[in-house]
């Protein structure tokens, strides 16, 4: 199955035989796009300060509202799933980029 443009805006799921080119959508259709913020990162910065202390204590902050935001927000545990996955799919680039520089190195 894939989806195809009827008309500029509308879109239709058709058969994988269809000689009509496939369209990628942006976004299931009918779903918003709302970009999720989350609640944590307002104490990245502080983590990241010059002084000792409040980058303890922002730390720790930090910490606390990132673990309750999961266990509590289904919004959050998908981001934070979503990022996770991300991160595992590039992970796997980036070992084949660095092996390849090995080898160039002979190591």
């Amino acid at each position: 199955m894939k989806w195809i443009e009827k008309s500029p805006g509308y879109y239709k799921l058709v058969e994988d035989d269809d000689p009509r080119p496939e369209v990628k959508l942006k976004a299931k259709e009918g779903s918003p796009t709302i970009k999720y913020v989350p609640s944590w990162k307002k104490y990245e910065t502080p983590m990241f300060s010059g002084d000792g202390h409040s980058q303890f204590d922002a730390a720790e902050k930090f910490t606390q509202e990132r673990e309750k935001e999961l266990r509590t927000d289904g919004k959050a545990a998908r981001w934070e799933k979503s990022r996770r996955d991300w991160f595992a799919k590039q992970k796997n680039a980036w070992r084949k980029k660095e092996i390849a520089k090995l080898k160039e190195k002979g190591l």
